[in-house]
């Protein structure tokens, strides 16, 4: 599966913004997790570094670039899992507002 840089850009964005990065911190804790845990922001830490690769990475492909698989496998394998995570998220944000 070939993808353009363009359209890279805009996955990672569309990722970005479904995660909130950027908002205010949250006043709860999601599945009760230890306050004094900092979870939360070891991972906006984590996502702030993985957009700012991203879209470095973005700037440095060509829609016709040739990469080696293992490249790709990457590049899917972290889609996928960033994909599950945001599930889970969206599900769990779902279910505290019930």
């Amino acid at each position: 599966m070939k993808i353009t840089a363009n359209q890279l850009r805009r996955i990672i964005r569309e990722e970005y913004e479904s995660f909130g990065v950027g908002d205010k911190k949250p006043s709860r804790f999601l599945h009760g997790e230890d306050p004094e845990d900092s979870e939360g922001g070891m991972a906006l830490g984590q996502l702030n570094a993985i957009c700012e690769m991203a879209e470095e990475l973005a700037g440095l492909l060509n829609s016709d670039d040739q990469l080696p698989g293992w490249v790709q496998n990457h590049i899917t394998v972290s889609h996928e899992n960033l994909r599950q995570v945001h599930g889970y998220l969206m599900n769990a944000e779902g279910e505290n507002k019930k």
